[in-house]
């Protein structure tokens, strides 16, 4: 059933998938870096990214969330056709869930951080419930793909790329936490220390690896 439903791919050919995939990924790393120019009252090791869709130009936010959705998306429908065992179809599996995380992600902005922190409002609650969602789907889903595709021919010189990007981006989330956790004050909601930059190592490693995903098969 599911090699039905990802057979519809064949009416859109891989490569421009794969187009979509990766000019999904440039577009969100290409408006993150012109926020950091917008918002410089936005310390980038003390906020992270999602603060930028508040306040002026919080729309660029919304848009490079969505792009990044996008981006997913266009990839697993490029890689599906490749896709011959358990470990391709869990991979995409699990990117498509954290596409779904960051389309939430782009309809429901998260609070305005103060410190300390007021009760989170609704759409708060939902931008939490989308980072919960997309960021562990994605990770894991990198890594079993970043093992998985370079047995297929397109991603047979790009899977050490690949794996490296995916160790990436969860030692980034884990340094994340581990800095929210170790630098808050208990009980409050204030962001503090180098959280922020292991924010941003954790999404540059989600462009690059989608975007390293996407170009064997423009290449091809």
């Amino acid at each position: 059933m599911t090699a039905d439903l990802f057979a519809t791919t064949a009416a859109a050919p891989p490569r421009t998938l794969a187009a979509v995939g990766l000019g999904g990924a440039l577009l969100f790393a290409l408006l993150l870096g012109l926020l950091h120019i917008l918002r410089t009252d936005l310390a980038p090791s003390w906020h992270v990214i999602s603060e930028y869709a508040n306040g002026p130009h919080g729309w660029l936010m919304t848009i490079a969330f969505a792009a990044l959705a996008v981006s997913c998306g266009a990839t697993v429908l490029a890689i599906a056709p490749y896709a011959d065992g358990w470990g391709i179809w869990m991979g995409l599996a699990l990117v498509v869930l954290a596409a779904v995380g960051l389309g939430m992600a782009a309809l429901f902005p998260a609070d305005v951080v103060q410190d300390p922190m007021p009760p989170m409002s609704w759409t708060g609650n939902m931008h939490a419930v989308a980072s919960m969602l997309g960021n562990p789907t994605l990770m894991i889903g990198m890594i079993i793909l970043a093992y998985a595709l370079p047995g297929h021919a397109p991603w047979q010189a790009s899977g050490s790329v690949l794996q490296i990007f995916a160790h990436l981006a969860w030692l980034s989330f884990v340094a994340m936490m581990v800095g929210m956790f170790a630098f808050l004050p208990q009980g409050t909601g204030g962001l503090a220390g180098l959280v922020g930059y292991g924010n941003r190592l954790l999404v540059i490693a989600y462009a690059v690896w989608l975007a390293a995903a996407n170009w064997p098969l423009l290449r091809g």
